[in-house]
């Protein structure tokens, strides 16, 4: 049996001192790869600025490097370069992001447009958002601009529909997207052209499931143009320049490229799809970081000539030209010196980074628009736990409900499921027409990707923090992101009741202030707010022990029930439940009876396990009277399913499932019959409790 030098086999001690031994440019990881590329075949890239290095390697390598977008024949070369052309195949600047990749291509293809305006320069200079440092001090004008990124889209089809390959490099998870419509963004606006907003502007930090399913995404709507593509993947070693996670930049650089690296690897199970281990060969322990100047982020050219030789050897078809940039030499002088470093040079907006976050962006603490850690927090930890006391104290019961039941004609008349809609169609009617005659309504995309990535973050901080107060941590170590709220009554809310929440998967959002005050802002954002005031008629208001934060096991469940049974048959109420992940495929999502319901049904019998559930019994009878069956619907991040105290649901559990289940439970309860055990909270704005504010602060 032949072993691979570096691959762990038997005997260990044999691998190990192999390691050890070997000098960093003897070693190769690479055991094989699923296909070759020939000198004949158009390879186009695009990736992070380490992809950079990959480009002009093949060209000189032999190989037919694709290139769709190419300057004017009169531009001299340095300065078509300082233009960003020939850089990759086209002229789009660094994708550092999957997500980046895939709306590349929708917009190519006219699947997405993008809301986001052209950004102005303080001297009339116009910037193209998604290439804003591609035209070094910006478009002359709107209509130059324009014309551009029609003929850059045209070359980006063009490349999309000839290459035979594409080589793509993954750099970062982390990005800034829109909050209108979720597109990104290379870099943070406001670092090299455009003016930052946390009102427009969201930070994202993608995980496993997000970067692989953008990926596959992109590999199949890629294949629907070009069927034969072959797809080569690369993971960057180029550490991140700054994060803007509240951690050290090392930390995030660690979580960044181990997202990657795994989304990568799943990859490789599509088929003429390959893993080439630049990453690897790059960080490797064997190179006892020798591959990394003295910046420890910029690989040195005995790195990329490392690769790149790999390259060459493990993924050429028949011989190749091994270019090579000759290794810097002590006592080199200064013109090899200045020579090698310009051959070396890459354009990378992401080193901007460096001087932007010396001086980071600060949210707006009252709004908790970005996850960044504001300064408003660090001078008063307490502030926003003060929020939520003044939210609590703005309570006021609403004048006499009228005499009736709410009234609403069937949007969906003959319609027998789960309704849905899109959240630009969400409306009272709408809303109140699809509780009174289906029991519930599904609203895709309730909240925008840029939305749910920033409650998801809050919620994990919440979770993280809660463990860590219940375990003996003092709230001035887990504020902001968990400060319990002080309880004026007891009976359910109290810190037992409190604990009892967290070990079933919750947590109280109004433990969590910063996570409360991001959550108001996307329900009054989308209209849900208004939609549910409207159909009720009078303003509503959030309870303490009724908005919960919720990561649900894959081995959590619930028996059929009614909230109604806890919380009262005659209350005028609706529950928003955010999804904030996947659910109901490999995460715990909803059972639910999609039919009206006007009266608790019976609880206690045919096969229910608690006093206050609806037996499986039950609803199987039910189902034979009505015709109507259960269902199960699946959820995608940002989809919200709104129904009331009368709806028969349960948790849906299901063999096979693996992921917990994130999710954001919302009662929205009417003040003329808010429950009096619950402890309200004021919807309105901010400003409009500045009065409560200043009493309670």
């Amino acid at each position: 049996m032949t072993l691979h030098p570096y691959v762990n086999a038997e005997p260990h001690q044999r691998w190990r001192s192999a390691m050890a031994s070997a000098a960093p440019d003897d070693v190769d990881p690479v055991v094989s790869m699923p296909f070759k590329i020939r000198r004949s075949d158009r390879v186009a890239t695009a990736g992070s600025c380490f992809a950079q290095h990959i480009g002009a390697r093949l060209e000189s390598g032999g190989f037919t490097r694709l290139v769709t977008e190419s300057a004017h024949s009169i531009v001299p070369s340095a300065t078509a370069r300082e233009l960003g052309y020939g850089t990759f195949t086209a002229r789009f600047g660094n994708v550092y992001t999957a997500r980046q990749m895939l709306q590349l291509l929708r917009r190519a293809y006219g699947r997405f447009t993008p809301s986001e305006p052209l950004w102005e320069g303080a001297s009339g200079q116009v910037f193209d958002p998604f290439r804003p440092a591609i035209q070094p001090g910006g478009f002359a004008n709107r209509r130059e601009c324009e014309a551009d990124r029609a003929q850059h889209l045209a070359a980006v089809r063009a490349m999309f529909e000839s290459a035979d390959v594409l080589l793509f490099t993954l750099g970062l998870t982390e990005c800034w997207a829109s909050r209108a419509d979720g597109a990104v963004f290379p870099i943070c606006p406001g670092v090299s052209a455009g003016d930052f907003s946390s009102e427009r502007y969201a930070f994202m930090n993608f995980g496993v499931d997000e970067v692989s399913s953008d990926l596959r995404a992109f590999l199949s709507e890629l294949r629907a143009v070009n069927p034969a593509i072959r797809f080569v993947l690369t993971v960057s070693p180029v550490p991140l320049a700054a994060t803007a996670e509240p951690r050290h930049v090392w930390t995030s650089t660690t979580y960044s490229k181990a997202v990657l690296r795994v989304a990568a690897e799943m990859m490789t199970k599509e088929p003429n799809v390959a893993y080439f281990p630049s990453f690897e060969v790059v960080t490797s322990p064997s190179a006892r970081g020798a591959y990394f100047d003295s910046d420890l982020r910029t690989v040195t050219p005995a790195g990329v000539d490392h690769v790149m030789r790999l390259f060459f050897k493990h993924m050429a078809d028949g011989e190749y030209v091994n270019a090579v940039i000759v290794p810097v030499s002590p006592g080199a002088g200064d013109d090899f010196l200045q020579r090698a470093k310009a051959a070396m040079d890459v354009v990378c907006e992401e080193a901007a980074l460096d001087q932007a976050f010396q001086h980071p962006v600060e949210c707006d603490s009252r709004a908790v628009d970005s996850p960044l850690v504001s300064s408003a927090y660090e001078a008063d930890p307490s502030a926003n736990a003060r929020q939520v006391k003044a939210r609590n104290h703005a309570f006021a019961r609403s004048p006499a409900r009228v005499e009736g039941s709410p009234t609403a004609a069937d949007p969906f008349p003959g319609f027998v499921g789960v309704p849905e809609i899109a959240a630009s169609d969400l409306n009272a009617s709408v809303l109140g027409g699809a509780i009174l005659h289906h029991g519930c309504l599904l609203v895709r995309n309730l909240v925008d990707p840029a939305g749910v990535a920033r409650l998801t973050w809050m919620l994990e901080r919440a979770f993280e923090a809660a463990g860590a107060h219940l375990a003996g941590a003092p709230r001035e170590q887990t504020r902001p992101w968990f400060d319990p709220f002080e309880f004026e009554v007891q009976g359910d809310m109290s810190d037992g009741g409190r604990t009892f929440v967290f070990q079933g998967g919750g947590v109280w959002t109004a433990d969590a202030p910063p996570a409360l005050e991001a959550l108001i802002w996307e329900l009054r954002r989308a209209g849900v707010v208004a939609s549910v005031e409207e159909y009720l008629g009078e303003k509503v208001f959030l309870s303490v022990g009724k908005s919960t934060l919720r990561r649900v096991p894959p081995t959590s469940g619930t028996a059929w029930h009614q909230d109604g049974a806890f919380l009262g048959e005659r209350i005028r109420t609706v529950n928003c439940w955010l999804s904030l992940s996947h659910c109901g495929v490999d995460a715990p999502g909803l059972d639910v009876y999609p039919r009206r319901s006007n009266a608790l049904h019976e609880r206690g019998t045919k096969g229910s396990p608690f006093a206050w559930s609806v037996g499986d019994g039950y609803v199987a009878e039910l189902e034979a009277a009505t015709g109507v069956t259960s269902v199960s619907p699946v959820f995608g991040p940002g989809d919200a399913l709104l129904f009331d105290q009368l709806f028969l649901h349960r948790t849906g559990v299901r063999p096979g499932m693996i992921r917990d289940r994130l999710a954001i439970e919302s009662w929205m309860f009417a003040g003329s019959t808010f429950p009096e055990e619950q402890i309200p909270l004021a919807l309105d704005a901010l400003d409009a409790l500045s009065e409560a504010k200043r009493e309670t602060c």
